[in-house]
């Protein structure tokens, strides 16, 4: 990720300049206003001006099947450890929480 002086340096130097990031590091303020504001249409996108800069954000029917999937995924295998009470993933949880 580009840091904040990198992209101030941009700015003085009038270079233009696109930052990919992912939304999980977003606001919930503005994940909200992303939700709201945004047509669920393939290709569809919107712009938010936000104190960085502007946030382009677009919508894929696959893209939100594809995390849909994965999050179902890791919410069955969650369901799973706690229905089997499986004392080697909370030992190794455990283990990772040491370190």
């Amino acid at each position: 990720m580009i840091s904040t002086e990198n992209i101030q340096a941009l700015k003085e130097n009038e270079i233009n300049y696109i930052v990919g990031a992912r939304l999980g590091n977003l606001s919930n303020e503005l994940m909200k206003q992303i939700d709201k504001s945004i047509t669920r249409e393939d290709g569809k996108n919107i712009r938010i001006k936000t104190d960085n800069g502007y946030l382009i954000c677009s919508y894929s029917s696959i893209r939100y099947r594809k995390d849909k999937y994965e999050m179902e995924k890791q919410i069955e295998k969650a369901k799973h450890i706690i229905h089997n009470n499986n004392t080697f993933y909370l030992g190794a949880a455990r283990s990772e929480a040491e370190t």
